[in-house]
């Protein structure tokens, strides 16, 4: 490679938004690859998948040269195929398409099927069903595909998520999992006006299961939605995604169809510890928690440690995923202002990677995503119902952006809030000191730096409504801004406590 070697200035990266051309799949297996990127970060994320997809790398005469502007190249490319990496990741999600698309065949293939698969065969595409429940149930349903639904509701036990496995394998759910599947179907089926789908589903129901047993679960049912009855561990499970752990039970989602939803003190006799509160960003329903935490859990609020706070001190409240482990762990704050009786705080480090947006599209603060999802599963989920007193409702003012002059919206009433880019550039006295650290349980999730570092969202819009200023790596405040649907930067949450006068 020749270290002065540069692609011509001409070549450039488009936005990604500008992609509209459908792009070949990419080939992986024996073939080779060369990747030259100037951002270290996107060259690992393209060799790591390079090599998980089965390709090599080489600089001698490489199938296939992933560049980007600015980047070092090799003098002698060969007869091969060069990408920006953008492209490579539309010709990869290409090739995704291609095999998810053979999967789903395969899957209603087996369904539809009374020939025995091999083994090795039947439990590959068994699971892939119970990993893609939804995408083979829509399948199913668009193409009015009977025998594969009649294969589904045949192997009715086998095709639930591995969650169900170990409840379903210890009591007889034989028959109240198949009118489960089939109520569900019937459901499905009718939202998508597939009438002759519901008419063959209403018949197997008819014919499968006796019209008593039907009769019983529907009362069950009732006595559970009005308290009269406890909900058991298969209940439970299909409302919510959870594991049990060794502090107890660590709920990940909510499947039920409400949105006010309560979360139990205990599932089958274990308390409920944590709940991630990250993976309810993304339902657009604007959920609304109602969680009594555990006594061991308590509340962290220190009535007297809060009065005596200064501007700069560190306090704690409220409680949060920190660990490897998940562990609801109490929140550090910073305080950044004390005035009337308040405190204006904001987390002390990143908590998790959520989109300021889950859509690329025009949007500011009053109807982005991040301010429903802070007001929402993150006030009702980290702080007790006496803590959530304690945080009042204020106007939170918008500014345009100052540099572009991209206006900041209506002004919003909330309890939770990003800041602002003036009011991070006020309240803070340097970049370093504005640098987002992460917590434990954040770098899991997934960063953006590949360390204990990342960007973390403000509320003031960029360049324009598609994009929002953030605070970089090194502590500035970038008021160009980032695109509002990515989904590796951080989220600092500010908000104000009372502490009385």
């Amino acid at each position: 490679m020749a270290a002065d070697r540069r692609f011509p200035e001409e070549v450039k990266i488009m936005k990604q938004a500008k992609y509209a051309t459908r792009m070949e799949p990419i080939v992986f297996s024996g073939k080779g690859f060369c990747v030259t990127c100037s951002d270290v970060v996107i060259q690992n994320r393209v060799v790591d998948y390079i090599a998980e997809k089965g390709g090599s790398l080489t600089r001698n005469k490489p199938d296939y040269v992933i560049y980007s502007p600015g980047a070092d190249y090799p003098l002698e490319f060969g007869n091969c195929v060069m990408l920006t990496y953008i492209q490579f990741w539309m010709a990869a999600g290409e090739l995704d398409r291609i095999q998810q698309h053979e999967w789903v065949e395969a899957s209603l293939a087996y369904l539809g099927s009374d020939s025995p698969f091999n083994r090795e065969q039947e439990e590959k595409i068994l699971w892939y069903i119970r990993d893609n429940r939804d995408k083979i149930l829509s399948a199913m349903l668009e193409q009015s595909a009977m025998e594969p639904i009649g294969g589904y509701l045949r192997r009715s036990r086998r095709v639930l998520p591995e969650a169900f496995a170990k409840i379903t394998e210890s009591g007889d759910y034989e028959q109240q999992i198949l009118l489960d599947l089939v109520d569900e179907l019937i459901e499905k089926a009718s939202a998508l006006e597939k009438h002759e789908v519901k008419a063959f589903l209403l018949e197997y129901k008819r014919t499968h299961l006796p019209g008593e047993f039907v009769e019983e679960v529907q009362q069950a049912d009732l006595e559970k939605e009005l308290g009269f009855r406890d909900r058991n561990e298969y209940d439970w499970l299909k409302l919510f995604d959870f594991k049990t752990e060794e502090n107890g039970i660590h709920i990940f989602g909510y499947k039920g169809a409400d949105e006010l939803v309560f979360i139990p003190d205990e599932i089958a006799g274990k308390p409920v510890a944590a709940i991630h509160v990250r993976n309810f960003y993304a339902d657009k329903r604007g959920l609304q928690f109602y969680w009594q935490r555990p006594a061991f859990l308590g509340v962290t609020a220190d009535m007297d440690a809060l009065r005596a706070s200064q501007v700069g001190d560190t306090v704690l409240f409220g409680r949060y995923p920190q660990t490897k482990t998940s562990d609801m762990e109490p929140l550090r704050w910073q305080v950044l202002k004390k005035e009337n009786g308040r405190l204006l705080v904001i987390s002390c480090l990143c908590l998790d990677k959520v989109p300021y947006h889950l859509d690329f599209e025009k949007t500011d603060w009053e109807n982005c995503h991040l301010r429903r999802w802070l007001n929402g599963p993150f006030y009702q989920l980290s702080f007790t119902p006496e803590e959530q007193a304690m945080i009042p409702e204020v106007i939170t003012v918008t500014a345009t952006n100052e540099k572009y002059g991209t206006p900041g919206g209506s002004d919003t009433p909330d309890r939770v809030f990003a800041l602002s880019s003036a009011e991070a550039a006020e309240l803070f006295p340097s970049d370093e000191s504005r640098i987002g650290r992460t917590t434990a349980y954040h770098q899991v999730q997934g960063y953006y730096f590949g360390g204990k570092f990342n960007c973390w969202w403000l509320r003031t819009p960029g360049v324009d409504h598609e994009f929002v200023t953030l605070i970089g790596n090194s502590g500035s405040v970038g008021t160009y801004g980032y695109r509002v649907d990515n989904n590796e930067y951080a989220v600092r949450p500010a908000m104000w406590i009372e502490i009385g006068g």
